[in-house]
């Protein structure tokens, strides 16, 4: 008689201790904020937006945290574990909604959404374009790739062409939003077209890599789990 598996159980109440302590973590930080600013000790637009970083941070690292356990949920084990896999991307979609609000709510203490001031800022503009593209990714993942994962195919490996690349997108596009968000030395050199075109590049290899290592072993688990 086979060994129950208490992994999958396992990682599912991690998962859930990180979103609860993010979460935790998100509102102690405001209520310190709150206080600080019923004391009169800071400037309340300077607390407003460290508290709109705190949370903007927290949920990057929220997604990070639920990539690595989608990526768990796929490759660890003989079969696609689609259970931990659905809360990875609960987890990783709630994570970029936030990403949205709290930058967004950053962009408006900055900006006030001013056309010319937006268009002065180089980094700010590269950082929503990469934004925006992982946000079409994602609902290209939804739409397309993951469906794929559950499916019989008679080609496992042609099938498996499609959520390799989406998912390449995706990581190369994270990673690359976190660079340019840290990227403000060298925003003045770069500009637009120079962040864009290390996007570029990055993506490129990227999606080579994943078509070329990481397809075959994706092909052979959506072939078990078919």
């Amino acid at each position: 008689m086979s060994r129950p598996d208490h992994h999958p159980r396992r990682l599912h109440a991690c998962l859930a201790r990180v979103s609860r302590f993010l979460l935790a973590f998100g509102v102690v930080g405001l209520a310190g904020c709150s206080a600080a600013v019923a004391d009169g000790r800071s400037d309340v637009a300077a607390i407003e937006r460290m508290a709109l970083l705190i949370g903007h941070l927290f949920c990057f690292a929220g997604a990070a945290a639920a990539m690595a356990f989608g990526d768990y949920a796929i490759f660890s084990g003989p079969r696609i574990n689609a259970r931990l896999l659905g809360r990875a991307i609960n987890v990783v979609t709630t994570s970029l909604a936030g990403l949205w609000l709290t930058g967004l709510g950053i962009i408006w203490l900055d900006t006030r959404f001013d056309p010319v001031e937006l268009l002065n800022r180089p980094k700010l503009l590269a950082k929503l374009t990469v934004v925006s593209i992982l946000t079409l990714n994602g609902l290209a993942l939804h739409r397309l790739g993951f469906p794929r994962l559950h499916r019989h195919h008679g080609n496992p490996g042609r099938a498996a062409a499609v959520p390799a690349m989406l998912g390449a997108v995706s990581i190369t596009t994270w990673i690359c939003a976190a660079c340019i968000g840290l990227g403000a030395p060298v925003a003045g050199m770069l500009g637009y077209r120079g962040f864009m075109l290390c996007y570029g590049i990055a993506l490129g290899i990227g999606i080579a890599v994943s078509l070329n290592v990481v397809r075959p072993r994706l092909a052979n688990q959506m072939l078990r789990s078919s």
